[in-house]
């Protein structure tokens, strides 16, 4: 299963993400995050969107299956972080208060 999303890595992510997916659909695989998994249930479904996560300063675990949410969530605080540790706002100011 390829998707624009993913065709952005290379082989290596792309060989290893097709070795995880039979025990994904099968249904066999919790979500790498533990404790801080977003889902309701930790395990994945079968059919559910799945990112291949890597590990980053919140989850030092090994390369592993995340619920999409959970992957997407983390990449978006992390450049959050930055833009605020470089002295930017962490939000866009608005032309008119609402």
């Amino acid at each position: 299963m390829t998707s624009i999303h993913n065709a952005r890595y290379g082989w290596p992510h792309r060989r290893l993400r097709a070795a995880w997916a039979p025990y994904v659909e099968a249904g066999l695989v919790d979500c790498r995050r533990g404790v801080d998994c977003l889902a309701p249930v930790l395990r994945l479904k079968p059919g559910e969107p799945w990112d291949l996560g890597h590990p980053d300063e919140t989850c030092e675990k090994p390369t592993a299956p995340e619920h999409e949410a959970c992957n997407r969530r983390t990449m978006s605080r992390a450049r959050r972080a930055a833009r605020t540790k470089r002295g930017k706002r962490a939000t866009p100011r608005r032309s008119k208060a609402w």
